[in-house]
C-alpha cells in the first residue's frame, strides 16, 4: 500500500511532538543524539577557560590580562595572606 507524501508527512508529524525546543520522537536513541548535538553547537558560543580549556558556563568569569579564567580554575588559584604574613620579631 503506498502512502501518498501528504499522508506520509501527516504521520511523522502525529509521532512527533516539539518538547522544550527539541522535537521527541518514538525513538530515545535519536532523540539523545539530537539532544547531544544541539548541546555541543550551544557550548561552541561560551567562552573558554585558559586554564582548564573548557567552555565557562557559570554567570560570571574572570578577566585578568585578557585571559578568561572560570570560577573553578580561580578557587583552585587562591592563596590566603596568612600563608606570607611574617611574623613580627
Amino acid at each position: 500500500m503506498n502512502k501518498s507524501p501528504c499522508e506520509l508527512y501527516h504521520i511523522i508529524w502525529k509521532k512527533s511532538r516539539k518538547v522544550n525546543g527539541m522535537y521527541r520522537t518514538d525513538n530515545p536513541i535519536r532523540d539523545f543524539e539530537n539532544y547531544d548535538r544541539a548541546q555541543a553547537q550551544a557550548l561552541k558560543k561560551y567562552p573558554v577557560c585558559c586554564e582548564c580549556g573548557e567552555p565557562i558556563q557559570s554567570d560570571y568569569l574572570y578577566d585578568i590580562g585578557g585571559n578568561l579564567y572560570c570560577p573553578e580554575c580561580m578557587e583552585m588559584k587562591t592563596q590566603y595572606v596568612d600563608k606570607y604574613i611574617k611574623e613580627a620579631v
